[in-house]
């Protein structure tokens, strides 16, 4: 018997809800964007993402930035509650006025995250709006939001740590003074991040200017300058499930951080990846106890 196949490819076995959520700017105004993306699957495991990001939220309400996220944030976490209790998706209720759950769309994916990104790429014009807006020949700004963060999570547990950021040191006579994101008793770190989109090629050059001036720093401690144990460059990157971004951005975005790993080896100088500022911390809090 000949069978004819289909000429269509097979669907993956995978099914899972996919739901957009929509909030309103102003109360009662009745215009909506989208804020977060939540997939669950036939299994009942979930996720639910923000897809506004904080420079995006800055950018459209200046210091209303901020508490717009926080209310982000409280929608995201009330979601995840519902559906940590195995509620389906379309039965949740918003935490408050003004928030909106777009329609439920059931449909076969590999795996959460292709649902997330489906359901970001169809609902969430603001998830992409760096890719319309991101200028490659502009610089990127070294003192950005992420050392903030990175520094307000340090206050929450070690304040008296605060003070080891944003120290400046004179590595030559004469040279002008160079900052240094984090010198602690024992160990120095900077910060710094790679991103998606037209200015990957611009966090990749910040990256490497601050990976020289860590081993700048390093060399003087070998003459007795600095007494320090400890050099490390610690590098934001999106998550390999992040849905804010497409599978491509993503793994072109590790192909650089690869190629930084394989430069920083090469100077016995160590990489390390983190998400997240909380990461971060403890990651200089392993440094210094080190």
């Amino acid at each position: 018997m000949i069978t004819q196949s289909s000429p269509f490819p097979q669907l993956p076995e995978y099914q899972a809800d996919g739901m957009a959520v929509f909030m309103e700017p102003i109360a009662g105004s009745g215009e909506r964007i989208c804020v977060a993306v939540a997939a669950q699957g036939v299994d009942r495991a979930y996720q639910v993402v923000p897809v506004v990001r904080d420079e995006t939220a800055k950018c459209m309400l200046g210091h209303a930035g901020p508490g717009f996220m926080e209310m982000v944030g409280l929608v995201v976490r009330s979601l995840e509650e519902q559906l940590k209790q195995g509620i389906p998706l379309s039965m949740w209720t918003p935490p408050m006025s003004g928030v909106h759950s777009g329609e439920t769309r059931t449909g076969r994916v590999v795996d959460l995250t292709m649902m997330l990104r489906t359901m970001a790429r169809n609902s969430a014009f603001l998830s992409r709006m760096a890719d319309f807006t991101a200028d490659d020949e502009q610089e990127t700004p070294v003192s950005d939001r992420w050392l903030t963060q990175v520094k307000e999570a340090m206050a929450v547990n070690h304040p008296d740590l605060v003070c080891n950021f944003s120290r400046k040191l004179q590595l030559y006579n004469g040279g002008s003074p160079t900052t240094f994101d984090y010198v602690g008793g024992n160990y120095a770190a900077q910060l710094s991040r790679i991103l998606p989109g037209n200015s990957l090629s611009t966090y990749n050059r910040v990256a490497k200017a601050k990976m020289w001036e860590l081993i700048s720093l390093r060399d003087k401690g070998h003459s007795g300058l600095f007494e320090l144990e400890g050099f490390e460059l610690i590098l934001y990157r999106p998550g390999k499930n992040d849905p804010s971004f497409s599978e491509s951005e993503i793994n072109r975005v590790y192909e650089v951080f690869h190629e930084l790993e394989e430069e920083a080896d090469t100077q016995a100088l160590r990489i390390h990846g983190v998400a997240s500022p909380e990461s971060a911390v403890q990651h200089i809090l392993m440094g210094e106890a080190a």
